[in-house]
């Protein structure tokens, strides 16, 4: 069981939040150090790094009972979908989950952390990507992760939960959305690691002060 003053908060989510292996200068471990740095409610913020390299909600389904809810988390930041949009060998000329399996895989998670834990789930979309490439159903992998964002967001509002597209939602005025990504036009940076971190760590801040934050942005309609 945590600490009785702890606040622990898992990152359930792929190589975005994993930081393509490299952990320790990922996101969610600066989001921790930050928090923890300027909380003044006596609690300590623990940040738990499930993210994997590769995952999409289509392997991630059936990992709740194993890798969240032994951390009885306070709070648990779920972002997938930029693998399950993959067409893989196998897969019949469809992706890892098509549109209608990723409602419902993404359906069953959210409700897992729901039943199964006291937890607040909050579910993040992605950056913008900066790759032009053409998937085997003839969009673009940008439009693609486009159209799951949107599926994400639908999914959330069903479920009762807050949606963060964070295309929209990092301080866009500071750089330019391409400074996000390093050079293989889909991973952080170390500028978008520090942009997602300084996001995290604010709504990880409210949440401990009972003010949620809520979207700045509308995501458009769900394709």
């Amino acid at each position: 069981m945590p600490e009785e003053k702890s606040f622990v908060v898992v990152v359930w989510g792929d190589s975005i939040a994993a930081n393509n292996g490299n952990l320790a200068s990922g996101w969610p471990a600066i989001c921790e150090s930050l928090a923890n740095a300027v909380s003044s409610t006596g609690r300590r913020v623990i940040v738990h790094n499930e993210g994997i390299c590769g995952k999409s909600a289509a392997l991630a389904i059936g990992e709740f009972e194993a890798r969240i809810k032994p951390y009885h988390p306070n709070l648990v930041i779920i972002q997938f979908g930029a693998n399950d949009i993959r067409h893989e060998l196998g897969q019949g000329g469809k992706p890892l989950s098509t549109e209608e399996e990723f409602i419902d895989h993404l359906t069953v998670m959210i409700r897992a952390c729901q039943n199964e834990t006291r937890a607040t789930v909050v579910v993040f979309g992605y950056h913008r990507p900066r790759r032009h490439l053409i998937l085997p159903n003839g969009l673009t992998y940008q439009a693609a992760l486009s159209r799951y964002n949107n599926l994400a967001a639908a999914v959330a509002s069903t479920c009762g939960v807050t949606f963060f597209d964070l295309s929209a939602e990092l301080p866009y005025d500071e750089y330019d959305w391409k400074d996000l990504v390093c050079e293989d036009g889909i991973h952080l940076s170390a500028v978008g690691n520090t942009a997602y971190a300084d996001f995290a760590a604010n709504l990880i801040l409210r949440h401990l002060q009972a003010v949620p934050m809520q979207p700045a942005y509308n995501v458009g309609e769900t394709c």
